[in-house]
């Protein structure tokens, strides 16, 4: 790894809780990583979402390029319409 992305990839491996999952810039930094070019990356982003959703909106880390930006497109609609990847907590 270059150094981003090991900044990334540690981050990642600290994990994310419910608390971040309301975070708006937050689950906008963990869905703009599901474009990111290493895989390692792609795949840490979709576990941890997943993690805080139980959703992947058929999004695979492996797919090529155009079938990944499909998925990647549906969590971008999904944060334009939650405003987050969780809803807001009481």
């Amino acid at each position: 790894f270059n150094a981003e992305t090991a900044f990334i990839v540690y981050r990642l491996l600290w994990g994310f809780d419910e608390t971040d999952g309301r975070d708006a810039d937050m689950s906008r930094q963990l869905v703009n990583w599901l474009r990111h070019e290493h895989v390692a990356v792609r795949e840490l982003s979709i576990y941890w979402i997943y993690q805080l959703t139980g959703q992947k909106q058929n999004y695979r880390p492996l797919a090529q390029i155009n079938t990944r930006e499909q998925g990647v497109l549906a969590w971008e609609r999904h944060l334009s319409r939650v405003g987050a990847l969780l809803p807001p907590g009481e």
